[in-house]
């Protein structure tokens, strides 16, 4: 096994999440980061893009989650992480956050943002990313 992680930063769309009415009408800017963490021994062995997780897998399965509307952006983000791990059997632990950019809260906020690391189920610890790395 040589683990590796892809970095997908900045994926940026316009939404219609939440739970005021007008949320759904006037909608919001939302960002996505991405970390992927796999195997990256067969792609550098066979420079092969059959060999690894291709980007615009995961561009296109968090632009779609994000483009269907919830209330939550918990919501958003679990779908996301759901659908990387059935669309992508080499994904072996991911950290994914949501942001929602200038929320309609009172007082000057930049963003709120959701952040979910997970595991998939039944990986061996060995091959999850140490905290830090």
């Amino acid at each position: 096994m040589e683990p590796g992680t892809i970095l997908l930063r900045g994926l940026r769309a316009h939404a219609f999440h939440g739970c005021l009415p007008e949320e759904a009408v006037v909608g919001g800017t939302y960002e996505v980061d991405l970390d992927v963490h796999l195997d990256m021994g067969p792609s550098r062995r066979s420079d092969h893009l059959a060999d690894t997780v291709d980007y615009s897998l995961l561009q296109r399965c968090l632009r779609e989650e994000l483009l269907q509307r919830s209330a939550l952006i918990e919501h958003v983000a679990g779908r996301m992480v759901q659908r990387l791990f059935a669309e992508e059997p080499r994904i072996l632990w991911l950290r994914l956050e949501l942001r929602k950019i200038n929320p309609p809260i009172d007082g000057d906020v930049d963003y709120v943002a959701i952040v979910l690391e997970r595991d998939r189920p039944h990986t061996a610890v060995s091959q999850v990313p140490e905290q830090g790395s």
